[in-house]
């Protein structure tokens, strides 16, 4: 199955499929988006690809207002289209854009397009809260004194799941991925300094990269 079919089973993932599949990481990124959007107060917020939609539950109740755009439309979205593809209505109209776990679905040459389409449908100062998968393995510590904020901790990269995987991605130097991802941080291929390139061309000061259980998160201002 090459990644356009992967792709394209995204279209017809109903919500009850992707609450199946939360899991630790997931609940990581949905506490580092909502805690930000409670900084921010009530706001007008857009969310790229909805996902489960733990987020939007938690961030309506507070939010100005919440509007939510994925190309499935089984998920019931206000807006159903592809994030490449820019919506003149909604330029400029939001204080925050929330973008998790989405553009590694593209290939890695639409970044660029998709950042800018993010920007633009930011207010001046808006704030864009994005997710991207990182291949590091990383270990999530919580104590009694730590449970509120955890420690994230990497892992040797040559630490790997299982002597099969060592082999693979340290020996043969094939790095495995999700089969619905196009591509993802630290695949041997795509570096967090090249994302971060990116974002600031893009018109974002990217600030300092936040890390949680597989992935990496931005709270980017737009210039």
């Amino acid at each position: 199955m090459d990644k356009k079919e992967d792709f394209d089973k995204l279209l017809f993932i109903d919500k009850i499929e992707y609450l199946r599949g939360i899991d630790i990481p997931s609940l990581c990124r949905h506490e580092f988006i909502i805690r930000r959007l409670l900084d921010l107060g009530p706001i007008k917020i857009l969310e790229i690809g909805s996902g489960d939609g733990i987020v939007k539950h938690c961030a309506s109740q507070f939010a100005e207002e919440y509007m939510v755009m994925d190309i499935n439309d089984k998920l019931q979205p206000d807006v159903v289209a592809d994030v490449r593809v820019f919506n003149e209505s909604l330029e400029g109209r939001f204080d925050a854009v929330i973008c998790t776990e989405v553009l590694e679905h593209m290939p890695y040459q639409d970044l660029k397009t998709n950042l800018n389409n993010i920007n633009r449908y930011l207010r001046p100062g808006g704030q864009a809260l994005i997710s991207l998968p990182h291949r590091r393995g990383r270990v999530l510590l919580a104590t009694p004194l730590s449970y509120k904020k955890p420690w994230i901790i990497d892992l040797p990269a040559w630490l790997k799941s299982s002597p099969k995987s060592f082999y693979q991605q340290v020996v043969k130097k094939i790095t495995w991925k999700d089969p619905a991802h196009y591509w993802e941080i630290d695949d041997r291929n795509i570096k967090i300094a090249e994302v971060e390139t990116q974002i600031r061309e893009c018109g974002f000061d990217c600030g300092r990269v936040v890390k949680i259980l597989g992935a990496d998160c931005w709270q980017m201002v737009k210039n």
